[in-house]
């Protein structure tokens, strides 16, 4: 009896709460986008749909609604996907008092701390991305190139030996932390890597997730791990940033001696907590994200051998045995530099970028209300022939010479556009060719299967292949 009355309890509610979603959408929502079909649950919303392969529910959401903008609903929260041109021009030309990215990424805060990025007026923002981007200049790039050869090669002598088998994801996780920490932060932050700041960063990123993302301080262990990490990276880079102002000898001209003597437009300096947070930041944005591209251009080099095969002519061309590596000829692996690019369109790590509704706009004939969240995917413009991709499933490095890219002004978008894109994507090219040239001069390199074997990780944020990634490797020389 106790069952049944508690199982009737359960479904009134349920259905309660669905008239009442209906109602309020109803009643609040004049010419509201269409609503995504399939399976609808209370509070989850379309999340079992959405969740198994996000891409394909929005490219099959277009198709059946015949439209490039509809809603669907994650934790009981309004959503709408906006895709191709129009729509996505629509997107990145509201101004933030209309779609606001600082409201919609509010979830990072405990990982990066306060006042920094999207915890400060949009000005300081864009100041604080200023400060990031004067250490990515092409003078700091020429004195990145020995960093990231080095630390690569070091690597490779170290662990892949003489021929094996191992997760390719896993190591070349190892391999972007030490090089993103040693070129942006310097050689004492690099030093800490093995000492705890990996694991830390590491604890970081697990706890970013799709739960996360509306939910960022539930009392989860998670949770805990990473408010613990912040905190011991703070006094990492703190206790760094003191030992270089007692010892001038110690600094260098990297990304940490950069903020410490940098200054906002109003005179005030850049705080040591700053400076922790925005370097969390630099790491989160880039690490994590140039080792699932790396991955992934891995796995596609070594799923279509002639493509692999003009890799190999265009590195024996440009850096010649016996050579120092330099960033010319880092920048004239030009062909390189396309797989890369394809790989991007293919598999881009971040799959949705977010903004919050700050008041009410309308698209043609819609009216997209306030404290929705609406979002555009790179990853299902990289997909759509309509934005003037040929083949679009196929792995096409020389489309790019094609000028594919270019046939709509919103049909590339793996750094994502305007004020918000990625600051970091000429060190991404820089990273990942270096790291990639390095492999191949040394080893022989195949993949177990292909890349129909290794479909993109559902559990995760970020759109990484889902591990292992198992690669069987036989050195050609002594590492260079």
């Amino acid at each position: 009896m106790d069952f049944y009355w508690w199982l009737q309890l359960i479904l009134f509610l349920a259905a309660l709460y669905f008239v009442q979603r209906k109602l309020l959408a109803w009643g609040r929502y004049s010419h509201y986008p269409p609503t995504a079909q399939g399976i609808w649950l209370p509070f989850f919303g379309h999340m079992f749909s959405f969740g198994s392969d996000p891409i394909a529910f929005f490219l099959g959401q277009m198709k059946k609604l015949n439209t490039d903008i509809f809603s669907f609903e994650l934790f009981a929260t309004d959503c709408i996907y906006m895709g191709g041109d129009e729509a996505q021009g629509v997107f990145y030309s509201a101004p933030e008092s209309t779609l606001n990215a600082a409201e919609a990424y509010k979830f990072m805060i405990p990982a990066f701390g306060p006042g920094i990025v999207y915890d400060c007026p949009d000005k300081k923002f864009q100041e604080q991305r200023k400060f990031l981007g004067k250490n990515l200049s092409l003078g700091a790039f020429r004195r990145m190139v020995d960093i990231i050869h080095t630390e690569s090669r070091d690597y490779l002598a170290e662990v892949w030996k003489d021929k094996g088998s191992l997760d390719f994801y896993h190591d070349v996780g190892e391999m972007a932390m030490r090089t993103s920490v040693h070129a942006l932060q310097g050689p004492q932050i690099r030093e800490l890597v093995p000492l705890g700041y990996a694991k830390y960063m590491e604890d970081i990123d697990h706890a970013i997730s799709i739960l996360s993302f509306f939910f960022p301080n539930l009392p989860l262990p998670a949770y805990r791990k990473r408010n613990l990490a912040r905190k011991k990276i703070g006094e990492m880079i703190k206790k760094v940033l003191s030992l270089r102002r007692e010892n001038e000898s110690l600094q260098e001209p990297d990304f940490l001696q950069m903020l410490s003597s940098s200054t906002y437009a109003d005179g005030t300096p850049v705080t040591d907590e700053e400076i922790a947070g925005l370097s969390v930041a630099l790491m989160l944005a880039g690490q994590h994200t140039s080792n699932i591209t790396t991955s992934w251009l891995g796995i596609f080099l070594l799923s279509y051998p002639e493509v692999l095969a003009e890799v190999n002519k265009e590195l024996d061309e440009v850096w010649p045995e016996g050579t120092d590596l330099d960033l010319d000829k880092v920048q004239n692996m030009k062909y390189l530099g396309l797989c890369i690019k394809e790989t991007l369109r293919l598999r881009p790590p971040i799959i949705l970028i977010w903004r919050k509704v700050m008041e009410p706009f309308k698209y043609k004939n819609y009216t997209v209300p306030k404290g929705a969240l609406v979002c555009v995917s790179p990853a299902v413009s990289g997909k759509m022939e309509s934005l003037g991709w040929s083949n679009p499933d196929q792995f096409d490095p020389m489309r790019f010479e094609r000028k594919e890219d270019k046939a709509f002004v919103n049909s590339y978008l793996a750094f994502s556009r305007g004020k918000h894109s990625c600051i970091g994507e000429k060190f991404a090219y820089l990273q990942i060719k270096i790291i990639w040239a390095t492999i191949l001069r040394n080893y022989n390199v195949t993949l177990k299967g292909s890349v129909k074997d290794y479909p993109v990780d559902p559990t995760q944020i970020l759109a990484g292949p889902t591990p292992p990634v198992i690669f069987n490797y036989e050195a050609k020389k002594k590492v260079v």
